[in-house]
C-alpha cells in the first residue's frame, strides 16, 4: 500500500497540481490534460480495460477538475451541450443509486467509478475547451496513440496467435475499434488540411494502414461501424469531393491488399507464424498508400476558403456518391449468408471459417439481448442494478457463455439501470449529435475541419458499441468522448460557474476520493493472486486489507477462499466463501463451493441448500448437477471451472 500513498498535505498537493497545470498550454484546456491518459491506455496490454489501469484515470480526472475549477474560468454549458452533460451525469447518479438494489454492490460501485471516468472524459473538455489548433492537435495525438499501439502489437507474436490481430487490447473487435476510430480523423484531416503536402499524404497513408490492420482483426461489427463513420466523414467535411476522393483512394489500397491481409488467418490456422507476414503486408500497404496519397494531394490541392458545403450541387453529388459507395461496401460483405443462421449461438460456422467476414452472422448476441430485454421488462424502473448483467445472464441463458457485458450499450443500460438509464443514454447521444451539428453549422471552414475530425471517433463508437462491448476499453472511449466534447465547445467564451458545472466537478472529486481505496484493493488483490504460492500467509493478509478497503467487493474474499483450498484449510475456505455470498448473493460459485465443502464434512442439509441456490443462480452449469450424484472436491471443482493456476 505504501507504493500507492501520496505524501504531503492536501494544500501541498493542490499547490503541486497548480504548478503542474501552469505548464499545460492554456489553449489546450481540459483536453490537453487527457492526452497522457490516452497514451498510457493505448500502449497498455489490455487497452486499459483492467480496473487497475483505468481507476488511476478517475483519480487524475478528479484532481484535474478541482484544480481547473479553482484556477481557470470555465465555460457555461447551455442548450444541447448542457443536456448532454446532464444526461451523462444522470447515468453516473443512477449507477450510484443502484447500490441500494444491486445484488453485486461491489460491481455497482465499480460501475459508478467507470461512469465517473466517462463523465470526466467528456466534462473536462466541455467545461474548459481548447482552441481550434489544440483540437486538431489532439486528433493527431489520437492518431499517434493508435500508431504506437499498432507498432507494439506487431513487435510480438501473441497478437496474431489465431490469425486475427488482437493486440494491444487482447480482444480483436476492440483492437479494430481503436484503429478505425483513429483512421477516420486521419483521413478527414488528410482530405482537408491545406498546409504541408507531406503531412496530408502521411495522414492519408496512416488511415489506410489502420484500416488494413483493422481488416486483419476480421471484426464484422467494426466493418459496419467503419462504413457508417466513412459516410459521416464525407458529410462533415467542408471539402466533400476531396474527402470522397481521399476515402476512395484509401479504400482502394486496402481492397487491393485485402486477400493477402485476410490470408494471415489462413497461415495461422495452418500452423505457420503469421506475425512476420503481417508486418510485411502492412509495410506494403503503407508504401502504396503514401505514394497514392502524395499523388492525390498534388492533383487535388486545397485552395484556401474552398467550402463545397456551401454549394448545393456539389453537396448533392458528393452525398449521392458517398451513399452509393456505402451501399457497395456493405453489399461486399455477404450478409445474406448469415441472417438465416444468426441464432446459432455457438459460432460453429464463424470460428471454423478461414474468413470470418464472409461466414455469416452467427452470434451469441441475440441471447444476450434477449436476457437484457427481459430484465428491463421485469424491472422497468430500476433494472437489476449497475454491474449486474453477468449474474443475471447466467440465470437465464440458453448458451454456454458467461459474458461480462451485454454486447450493446443500449441493452446493458436498460437491463442494469432500467428505463431511466436507457433514456439517459439516448438523451446523451441525441444531445451530443445535435450540439455537433449546431457547432459545425456556425463554424468557419477551417474550424469545420477540426470539428468533423473530432466528432468521428464518437460516432464510430456509437455504432460499433451498439452491438459489442468495445466501449469498456478506455483507450477507445475516453478519447472519443473527449474529442467530441471539445468539438461542441471549441472557441466558446468562458462564462459563470453554472450549477451543472459545479455539480459535475463535485461528482468527479468524490469519485476520485472513492477510487483511492478501490484501486489499492485492486492492486493488493491482483498481487495476492499472483504471489500466493511464494507467500500464502502474506497474500491472505493482503486480501484481508483489500477486503477492508473495498467492503462491497467479493473479489478479495473469493481469492482468499481459493488460496485456503490450495493450502488445505477447509475451515478458512468456508469462511471466505461465506463472505463472498454475504457480499454478493448473486455469486453462484461461492454457493457451489460452500455446498461442496459442507458435503465433505457430512453436513448434508446445508450442502443441499447451498447447491440448490447455486443451481438457481446458474442452472446451465453442468458441474452443479454432477455434484449431487458424484464425489468431487472443492479444489478440483475450482480448478476445473477457473483453470488450474499451475
Amino acid at each position: 500500500m505504501s507504493s500507492l500513498a501520496i505524501g504531503g498535505s492536501p494544500a501541498g498537493i493542490l499547490g503541486l497540481g497548480k504548478r503542474a497545470l501552469v505548464r499545460v498550454p492554456t489553449r489546450g484546456g481540459g483536453l490537453a490534460l487527457m492526452a497522457p491518459l490516452w497514451l498510457w491506455w493505448a500502449i497498455s496490454a489490455d487497452g486499459g480495460y483492467a480496473a487497475g489501469r483505468w481507476l488511476p484515470g478517475v483519480m487524475l480526472i478528479g484532481v484535474a477538475a478541482v484544480i481547473l475549477y479553482r484556477t481557470r474560468a470555465m465555460q457555461e454549458p447551455q442548450g444541447a451541450r448542457l443536456a448532454a452533460l446532464a444526461a451523462l451525469g444522470l447515468l453516473a447518479l443512477l449507477s450510484a443509486l443502484s447500490l441500494a438494489w444491486a445484488a453485486d454492490r461491489g460491481g455497482a460501485a465499480q460501475a459508478f467509478e467507470w461512469q465517473a471516468l466517462l463523465l470526466g472524459s467528456f466534462a473536462l473538455p466541455l467545461l474548459w475547451p481548447p482552441d481550434a489548433a489544440w483540437l486538431r492537435g489532439c486528433c493527431l495525438i489520437l492518431v499517434g496513440c493508435a500508431g504506437l499501439g499498432l507498432l507494439w502489437a506487431l513487435t510480438g507474436d501473441a497478437g496474431l496467435a489465431s490469425g486475427r490481430l488482437s493486440a494491444p487490447t487482447g480482444y480483436p473487435n476492440a483492437a479494430a475499434a481503436i484503429l478505425i476510430a483513429a483512421a477516420l480523423p486521419a483521413m478527414a484531416l488528410s482530405a482537408a488540411e491545406a498546409s504541408a503536402a507531406l503531412s496530408r499524404a502521411a495522414l492519408g497513408a496512416a488511415g489506410a494502414v489502420f484500416l488494413a490492420a483493422a481488416l486483419m482483426t476480421q471484426s464484422r461489427g467494426a466493418m459496419i461501424g467503419a462504413a457508417a463513420g466513412i459516410g459521416l466523414l464525407i458529410c462533415l467535411s467542408p471539402h466533400r469531393l476531396r474527402a470522397l476522393a481521399t476515402v476512395t483512394l484509401q479504400l482502394a489500397v486496402v481492397a487491393a491488399w485485402a486477400d493477402t491481409l485476410l490470408g494471415v488467418r489462413v497461415l495461422a490456422l495452418g500452423g505457420e507464424d503469421p506475425a512476420s507476414r503481417a508486418r510485411l503486408l502492412l509495410l506494403g500497404v503503407a508504401v502504396t498508400a503514401l505514394i497514392g496519397s502524395w499523388v492525390l494531394v498534388k492533383v487535388t490541392p486545397a485552395p484556401a476558403g474552398e467550402c463545397s458545403a456551401d454549394r448545393p450541387r456539389s453537396r448533392s453529388v458528393a452525398v449521392a456518391l458517398a451513399t452509393a459507395g456505402l451501399v457497395g461496401l456493405l453489399a461486399s460483405v455477404p450478409l445474406s449468408q448469415g441472417f438465416g443462421g444468426a441464432t446459432d449461438a455457438h459460432y460453429s460456422r464463424v470460428e471454423s471459417s478461414d474468413v470470418r467476414l464472409t461466414a455469416g452472422l452467427d452470434s451469441n448476441r441475440p441471447d444476450y439481448w434477449r436476457v437484457g430485454g427481459q430484465t428491463l421488462l421485469a424491472a422497468p424502473l430500476t433494472g437489476d442494478g449497475a454491474g449486474s448483467f453477468p449474474a443475471t445472464y447466467l440465470q437465464h441463458r440458453t448458451t454456454g457463455k458467461a459474458p461480462l457485458h451485454a454486447h450493446s450499450i443500449w441493452v446493458e443500460a436498460g437491463a442494469e439501470l432500467g428505463l431511466p438509464g436507457l433514456l439517459a443514454l439516448l438523451a446523451f447521444a441525441g444531445a451530443t449529435a445535435l450540439a455537433v451539428v449546431q457547432r459545425w453549422r456556425s463554424a468557419t471552414v477551417e474550424l469545420r475541419v477540426a470539428i468533423g475530425a473530432a466528432a468521428l471517433p464518437a460516432a464510430y463508437l456509437l455504432v460499433h458499441s451498439s452491438a459489442d462491448w468495445v466501449s469498456f476499453y478506455p483507450a477507445l472511449t475516453a478519447p472519443a468522448l473527449g474529442l467530441v466534447a471539445a468539438a461542441i465547445a471549441v472557441q466558446r467564451r468562458p462564462g459563470q460557474k453554472a450549477p451543472a458545472a459545479v455539480a459535475t466537478v463535485a461528482v468527479l472529486a468524490m469519485a476520485a476520493v472513492i477510487a483511492v481505496p478501490l484501486l489499492t484493493a485492486e492492486v493488493l488483490t491482483s498481487e495476492a493472486a499472483a504471489t500466493w504460492q511464494q507467500n500464502s500467509g502474506g497474500s491472505l493478509s493482503s486480501l484481508r486489507l483489500a477486503g477492508a478497503l473495498d467492503p462491497l467487493s467479493a473479489g478479495p474474499a473469493l481469492n482468499s477462499g481459493l488460496i485456503a483450498l490450495e493450502t488445505g484449510s477447509p475451515g478458512a475456505a468456508e469462511a471466505a466463501f461465506a463472505a463472498v455470498v454475504a457480499r454478493n448473493p448473486s455469486n453462484w460459485f461461492g454457493q457451489f463451493e460452500l455446498g461442496l465443502i459442507r458435503a465433505g464434512q457430512g453436513r448434508d442439509a446445508e450442502a443441499r441448500a447451498a447447491l440448490t441456490q447455486a443451481q438457481r443462480l446458474n442452472p446451465r452449469e453442468p458441474l452443479i448437477g454432477r455434484a449431487a450424484v458424484q464425489s468431487m472436491t472443492p479444489l478440483w471443482a475450482a480448478r476445473t471451472i477457473l483453470g488450474d493456476p499451475d
